[in-house]
């Protein structure tokens, strides 16, 4: 699983992979009820670029805040800034339904591939899976509200 930590040895493939995995496996978007923004973590659920965050590295500054910016801020590192921001724009910009038509349309654009297997696996994960958080994941979000390190690395290949 790719997080901050791995991020910078990810391609930008896997990057694609987890993001449209997460996405069609979770089904909804990751936004505040009340004002519909939309969160990197928000009540069990993770937008397009959220999911690329553990529960350890996340921060309520992240919130209200793009990619770039995060990047500018040095909080997330500077590797594949493009592909998640477009990624992050996919999730808050259109509905789930029309996910895996944008997903495929992306991966073309970016010479990225596309697979089917994304959604044969999300399915199958979407029956075998719970979305609620357990304890454990409530407990470590808790404890480190507030308490990200920067996460300062070079891109791999």
């Amino acid at each position: 699983m790719i997080t901050l930590a791995t991020l910078p040895q990810a391609t930008a493939q896997q990057v694609f992979d987890q993001v449209a995995r997460h996405l069609i496996t979770q089904k909804y978007k990751s936004e505040d009820y009340e004002t519909l923004n939309c969160k990197y973590h928000e009540l069990g659920r993770k937008c397009a670029a959220g999911c690329l965050i553990s529960y350890q590295e996340y921060s309520y500054k992240f919130e209200d805040q793009g990619w770039e910016h995060l990047i500018a801020a040095g909080l997330v590192p500077d590797c594949h800034g493009e592909l998640i921001s477009r990624l992050q724009t996919l999730h808050d910009k259109s509905n789930p339904p029309q996910w895996r038509a944008k997903l495929q349309l992306l991966a073309k654009e970016l010479s990225l591939q596309f697979s089917e297997d994304l959604f044969s696996q999300a399915a199958v994960e979407n029956e075998a899976t719970d979305q609620e958080l357990t304890d454990q994941e409530i407990e470590s979000a808790l404890s480190t509200v507030g308490h990200t390190d920067e996460v300062l690395a070079t891109c791999g290949a």
